[in-house]
């Protein structure tokens, strides 16, 4: 018998809920873990500084709540990225990429550690983007295999034919706008 989520669902889907036994059973029916991965940066004057880890993260709590063949645990996710780029603008917390490939190592190998196989690093920011693929490289050559992808790559078809303006995922552009009023209309400054 699983305990509420916070959410109120009675299947909990955040690593940092579950109680031993309930990751001990998880294991036992070829889970998978989302790590979503983002940043904190400026998004324009209309939008709040955790667009890029809000999109991953709902997605994979989407996926989560969502699919019942087997266990989708959403891991505590990675909220601060590479964004040296946007420290010209107030509220831009960046990491160096030593640092987010580090923490991201360390990440990974602990969850490895404790028995999760098949590891999907959900990414929503670009310039994490090469740090995160040298990880999963790296990783590989210890026998521990993780998926690192872009939320954004897989609706790059759509976000090109619907777009008015972006051409993909442009920064606090049309589609990152689009996607928080979804999300989170009472953040957006429209």
């Amino acid at each position: 018998m699983y305990a509420k989520s916070y959410r109120g669902s009675g299947k909990k889907v955040f690593w940092q809920e579950m109680w031993r036994h309930e990751f001990v059973d998880a294991l036992e029916r070829d889970p998978v873990v989302i790590l979503p991965l983002g940043s904190v940066e400026q998004h324009g004057p209309h939008s709040p500084m955790d667009v890029d880890i809000s999109c991953p993260f709902y997605l994979a709590i989407a996926v989560a709540e969502r699919v019942d063949d087997f266990p989708v645990v959403v891991a505590p996710p990675v909220w601060s990225g590479l964004a040296h780029y946007n420290m010209g603008f107030p509220g831009t917390i960046s990491l160096r990429s030593q640092t987010l490939q580090m923490l991201l190592t360390d990440i990974i190998k602990s969850i490895h550690a404790n028995g999760f196989e098949r590891i999907v690093c959900l990414n929503g920011h670009g310039g994490n983007w090469g740090p995160s693929r040298a990880v999963c490289w790296e990783l590989a050559q210890d026998d521990i295999f993780s998926v690192h992808f872009n939320w954004w790559d897989m609706v790059g078809e759509q976000l090109r034919a619907w777009g008015a303006s972006d051409q993909g995922v442009g920064h606090g552009g049309e589609w990152e706008t689009s996607v928080q009023l979804f999300l989170r209309a009472h953040l957006v400054d429209a």
